[in-house]
């Protein structure tokens, strides 16, 4: 609940360096004007609940000398560095590169923080960099809009990685209420490497940033894990989010992946890291989005090593859409035939797939629901299979012979192979096979299969 600005007869609390706290401006984050929240106990804590508890425990290990001029090292920690401080203009027409770069540099000089955005559009000519550990670039939503000064031209608009003069990776960064693209959704893409990376960064999280119309993928996490994706939105873009070489620990949910030319979410391929010489996504939640209207599939499994992924809750509507389509139809959620390769190894294991509504409004024999080429130990429970007027399980589910050990839906054995349509009824199943005859399928309490042609 909000803090009660002290009348003139009340009294002023104080940090247990004797500094005079505001209760109001030294716990907002974003405040303009902010009064000196002092470095002890009490700055401790706003530090911690405005900038997270990595910010809060990395501030631990900076002295006040790290601070900007002008600023206790708190303020710059739990309040951070508006860009329009270094002299950037958000007028959209001024190249504010150099500007927004020196606030990045003086923020990490500083142990890490917040780099403001406020309202306005930030046009760039090259890449900005963020290479230290604790930095989170903060704005006000769609208002604070990062473009490039040249539209036509191909470089990534933000890049979150280490700057090679050091081991390990980034820790602990960022994003957060920031738009990152063009702005005019009615031109097609430029030709670009999208709106954002992350390469080889841990605990992070990027949550209520609009991206449009970067000029290639929206997000792009490379060899990252540990992190969440939430409450973000992309259209426009190539594929919405993007996942390259490791991609471990990952949390996607409250997203809107639309109207993207290509995948809503594309997985990792084999060798497609610089890093390592196999891709792999492990512990990966995608909970409660909405992607529809994508060109491509919504989600696109590659052949690498899959294991422990959740697909829950999300609503999946008008992918492979026409208008944007690149490949025709197909299916809302894909994983592709295993590559043949056992090293480094490619598998689909360990997959829940549960709860989801899958739309398709589009006549075409081919744009099944959920196509599964390769895989073992899959669950698909409690889907919903849309055809435009009825929930429908027809045609919902295509598994191909090299699936093995997966149930769908009530009565369905784990050891059921299909290499046709399946689709899931309160007896059983419905089976499609090559040639189109359909056949029933009900399993008794001993595992026997029963099959009956309709």
């Amino acid at each position: 609940m909000p803090h009660p600005i002290p009348s003139s007869n009340q009294r002023v609390d104080q940090d247990t360096d004797g500094s005079t706290l505001d209760p109001v401006a030294s716990l907002d984050p974003l405040a303009s004007t902010p009064t000196a929240p002092g470095s002890g106990r009490r700055g401790l804590l706003r530090g911690l609940a405005a900038g997270g508890l990595g910010l809060g425990l990395a501030a631990m290990a900076h002295t006040e000398s790290d601070a900007a001029p002008g600023r206790t090292r708190w303020q710059q920690e739990a309040l951070g560095r508006s860009v329009i401080e270094d002299g950037a203009t958000g007028d959209g027409a001024t190249d504010d590169t150099a500007a927004i770069q020196e606030t990045i540099r003086v923020v990490s000089a500083a142990g890490g923080g917040m780099v403001r955005f406020p309202a306005g559009r930030y046009a760039i000519s090259q890449t900005l960099e963020v290479t230290e550990d604790n930095v989170v670039l903060v704005g006000e939503g769609a208002a604070s809009r990062i473009l490039r000064l040249n539209s036509n031209a191909a470089f990534t608009l933000v890049r979150f990685a280490c700057d090679g003069t050091r081991a390990g990776r980034l820790w602990n960064v960022g994003v957060k209420d920031v738009a990152i693209g063009g702005g005019n959704v009615g031109q097609p893409d430029t030709p670009g490497e999208g709106a954002l990376t992350l390469f080889g960064v841990s605990q992070f999280d990027v949550t209520g940033c609009y991206i449009e119309q970067p000029g290639g993928p929206g997000l792009t996490l490379q060899d990252s894990y540990i992190g969440t994706i939430t409450h973000n939105k992309t259209r426009f873009c190539d594929d919405g989010l993007v996942l390259v070489g490791v991609s471990n620990a990952l949390k996607i949910t409250g997203n809107r992946f639309q109207i993207n030319n290509g995948h809503g979410i594309r997985g990792p391929e084999l060798g497609d890291s610089p890093l390592k010489h196999w891709s792999q996504m492990m512990g990966v939640v995608i909970e409660a989005n909405d992607i529809e209207g994508n060109g491509e599939d919504g989600i696109h499994f590659g052949n690498c090593l899959h294991m422990g992924i959740s697909v829950i809750g999300n609503y999946f509507e008008l992918n492979h859409n026409p208008s944007r389509t690149k490949t025709g139809n197909g299916p809302h959620i894909y994983k592709v035939p295993h590559s043949g390769r056992t090293s480094p190894p490619d598998e689909f294991q360990g997959v829940t797939i549960n709860g989801n509504f899958l739309g398709n409004r589009f006549p075409a024999p081919d744009n099944d629901s959920i196509v599964l080429e390769h895989g073992s130990q899959i669950v698909m429970l409690g889907n919903a299979y849309w055809t435009g007027s009825a929930i429908s399980p027809r045609d919902a589910i295509r598994v191909a012979p090299q699936v093995t050990r997966w149930m769908a839906g009530p009565g369905v054995d784990g050891a059921l192979q299909a290499d046709g349509n399946v689709s899931v009824t309160d007896g059983g199943a419905i089976l499609t096979s090559p040639n189109g005859t359909r056949f029933t399928v009900t399993v008794n309490d001993d595992g026997e299969l029963t099959t009956t042609k309709l």
